[in-house]
């Protein structure tokens, strides 16, 4: 039977103009129904219905069996309460079920993302601690960032749980939160928080901005396709709009990825806002956790040649092949020189690539619009660091020679140099040739 659902909610009682009854179940069970007294002429609390005449009640006959003709309207009142209550505790059970069940699909395939997430969270809880109760410096900037990070450390547990048991709406509005303290933090320590401002995302490295936009709509439920993407469920030829959370794999991960990136920007934010209380933040088998978190995702393949993470490596002292990569790009630096000393010409390209160190983490990052003065090399930052803090997308640099570990001349489609790159591009390709 199709229902007529303009019909259904034409009938229903208008909530708003008896804003004063609703104080309770019972109040809101009375409103109910005399909102269909018109059909039950005479019907008095204590006194039996010889022919229930009530729209209402006619429906509960037909579908309630312990709801009789025989009985008075407050025994009637009292078995639908009773009735409702234990639906709703049947529909928490059925949904606790099914949640558990998404819960025992989404964790395998979560695979390096939990490793990430651990690590970081391992390393977040470790420094709470040792740095919880000391006195440190203070200013607008210090309270406001860990203002913020408390807003995201309260909220990390339920944000997993969401994202584990298929309540993705609700997980990409709590995933969305934790991009604003992020941004938040970042303009907090740069000095440029607008309180009572929604933060403003473009701070937030590694490009997980670009999330902002599906996750407010995720949040805001401002986008048909959005939702059906999340709530829509298919049987057969059915198709259905599911009032339990339903498992999607391509939506759990998304957002995993996304949380788990977070939680590592997190951790380094902590590391910077103790470095600024108490000249002290994260040691560095924290910070090397940090790093192993950030492979786990590259792994995962979270970071695509997109995002501009994968121009950014970290080297290891045990990497011999880009050492000799590295070692060619620095012999051969003159030749680059060489060229790049020649007259401008149209459509040609220079970059290099330079090691910059902060504490015990060493990036190697490109540079581009290059130019030499007085043997040292200017230019701007081209993509954004991971844990060099002090550097930023597009700030201006300057490298000593014995700094470059890479360079790269393109022109016309072709490029020279870059060692380093075809290095890291050969493990990317013999990784796809094993899985295969």
């Amino acid at each position: 039977m199709k229902i007529d659902v303009n019909k259904q909610l034409h009938h229903m009682p208008d909530l708003n103009s008896h804003s004063s009854n609703v104080q309770s179940g019972h109040h809101i069970g009375d409103m109910l129904f005399s909102h269909y007294k018109n059909e039950c002429f005479g019907c008095k609390p204590d006194t039996k219905c010889s022919i229930p005449r009530n729209k209402l009640y006619n429906f509960l006959f037909g579908w309630i069996p312990f709801i009789h003709h025989d009985m008075t309207c407050a025994e009637r009142r009292s078995k639908f309460y009773d009735f409702l209550f234990r639906q709703s505790a049947i529909h928490r059970v059925d949904e606790r079920r099914v949640r558990k069940a998404i819960w025992k699909c989404s964790h395998p395939k979560f695979g390096l993302y939990n490793e990430a997430i651990d690590l970081s969270k391992g390393v977040i809880v470790t420094v709470l601690g040792r740095f919880s109760g000391r006195t440190g410096r203070t200013d607008i900037s210090i309270t406001a960032r860990l203002l913020q990070s408390s807003s995201f450390i309260q909220g990390m547990e339920l944000c997993e749980e969401a994202i584990s048991e298929g309540l993705y709406a609700q997980a990409g509005a709590l995933v969305r939160q934790e991009l604003e303290c992020i941004a938040a933090m970042e303009e907090s320590k740069i000095g440029r928080r607008d309180d009572n401002a929604t933060p403003n995302v473009s701070y937030v490295p590694w490009k997980l901005r670009t999330a902002y936009g599906q996750l407010s709509m995720m949040a805001h439920t401002s986008s048909m396709p959005m939702l059906d993407t999340i709530h829509s469920i298919s049987s057969g030829s059915t198709y259905l709009a599911s009032a339990v959370p339903a498992y999607k794999e391509q939506m759990a991960r998304m957002l995993i990825g996304l949380h788990a990136a977070l939680t590592i920007q997190l951790a380094i934010h902590l590391d910077i806002l103790y470095l600024d209380m108490h000249d002290e933040g994260l040691t560095p088998l924290e910070l090397d956790s940090l790093q192993m978190a950030m492979r786990t995702l590259q792994e995962e393949g979270f970071f695509k040649k997109s995002s501009g993470y994968d121009n950014v490596i970290t080297i290891t002292e045990e990497d011999s092949q880009l050492d000799e990569a590295i070692q060619k790009a620095r012999d051969s630096l003159p030749s680059f020189i060489k060229v790049l000393q020649e007259p401008k010409v149209k459509g040609r390209n220079f970059m290099i690539k330079a090691c910059f160190v902060e504490k015990s983490f060493s990036e190697h990052i490109w540079i581009s619009d290059i130019t030499l003065k007085d043997d040292i090399f200017h230019g701007m930052i081209t993509n954004e660091p991971k844990f060099i803090r002090r550097l930023r997308l597009r700030q201006p640099v300057k490298i000593n020679r014995d700094k470059v570990t890479d360079w790269v001349i393109e022109e016309k489609g072709k490029s020279q140099g870059a060692f380093t790159t075809a290095v890291l591009q050969g493990r990317t390709s013999g990784n796809a040739k094993t899985e295969e």
